[in-house]
């Protein structure tokens, strides 16, 4: 699976009837650092015809700190079709930990960043940018663990997009649903808070629990359950959301 290609393409590929080239410029490099809260700074110079092994091409800069882009780091950026601005954030979340690995480490999609974990570990408590709601959901006594992750944005005062995510898990009869954003990120881009109230198809369905809300009302348990056919219905709040990979294990 060579994504975004087709499969006719990729079969092209891998019988060598098609080719092709990446290429990408050190600007368009820079440009994604600086959307990510980061300076870019190009190192490469006009006479450098040929990038190689640890030939510096880019530096991000945060603060007192500096992470140099080597010639041989472009690969996975050229070669595994990676988007910069996704790569630029995390040399963000890298160069902002405070005690970075000293060798590539894996991170599952929707982890915690490090700055997330230290804003947990001070005020016992999640950012007030994540929200978490509580329903009822109808596991039909076998469906024990469903899990459904959404696509979800905030945008920044200039209109920049800023990623988030958006979990559904069902343990039992209980629905829990969780958006967490990089509130740095957010910050950094002035970003709107996100919607604060789910749609009214499904107001008596859903009850937030964090943050919490000034006016405490009357809440009434269990609130009206979703039945394991409308599962879809809870994962994408009734089409508000779009749905971001397999829906239930």
């Amino acid at each position: 699976s060579i994504y975004p290609l087709t499969p006719i393409d990729c079969a092209g590929l891998i019988c060598d009837v098609l080719f092709f080239d990446t290429t990408v410029a050190a600007e368009a490099l820079v440009e994604s650092l600086e959307r990510a809260g980061l300076t870019g700074e190009v190192l490469l110079m006009p006479a450098d015809t040929k990038l190689e092994g640890d030939m510096p091409a880019v530096r991000a800069h945060w603060r007192d700190r500096a992470l140099t882009w080597h010639a041989h780091g472009l690969g996975q950026l050229l070669y595994e079709l990676a988007e910069p601005d996704v790569l630029a954030r995390g040399i963000r979340e890298l160069i902002q930990m405070d005690d970075p690995p000293g060798e590539p480490v894996v991170i599952h999609n929707g982890e915690p960043s490090q700055a997330e974990l230290a804003w947990m570990r001070r005020h016992n408590e999640p950012h007030w940018r994540t929200m978490v709601w509580l329903g009822c959901y109808d596991c039909e006594r076998f469906k024990r663990v469903v899990y459904g992750p959404s696509a979800a944005t905030l945008r920044g005062a200039d209109g920049t997009i800023v990623p988030a995510h958006m979990a559904t898990f069902a343990l039992g009869y209980l629905a829990f649903q969780v958006f967490s954003v990089d509130f740095l990120a957010a910050e950094q881009q002035c970003a709107e808070v996100w919607n604060t109230k789910v749609p009214k198809s499904l107001a008596s369905h859903l009850v937030r629990i964090w943050p919490e809300p000034l006016v405490r009302p009357d809440v009434s348990w269990p609130p009206e359950q979703f039945g394991s056919a409308e599962w879809r219905r809870l994962v994408t709040w009734d089409g508000v959301l779009r749905p971001d990979g397999v829906n239930g294990l």
